[in-house]
């Protein structure tokens, strides 16, 4: 269930995401995070041809992305799979 990143990083509760990511971790499986790049910056020009949630709490994304490392242990991709 995707639950951090993209829109659900700027839509979900930042309890939730927390949530989330431990019960996943719980599971001994690891969470992915991931941002676009245009998540990044809240003044993006708004297009009426995307949807609404396309630029939903923009504005908290980043400040979200940069709290998790000090709650949670990151590494590559390749590592967390064992392909290192």
């Amino acid at each position: 269930m995707p639950i951090d990143g993209g829109f659900y990083l700027s839509f979900f509760p930042d309890w939730f995401i927390k949530h989330a990511i431990k019960k996943i971790n719980k599971l001994n499986q690891p969470a992915i995070c991931y941002l676009h790049p245009c998540e990044l910056d809240p003044k993006i020009p708004e297009l009426k041809s995307l949807s609404w949630n396309y630029y939903w709490g923009l504005s908290k994304t980043e400040s979200r992305f940069k709290k998790l490392p000090t709650d949670f242990k990151f590494t590559s991709i390749r590592k967390a799979f064992g392909l290192e």
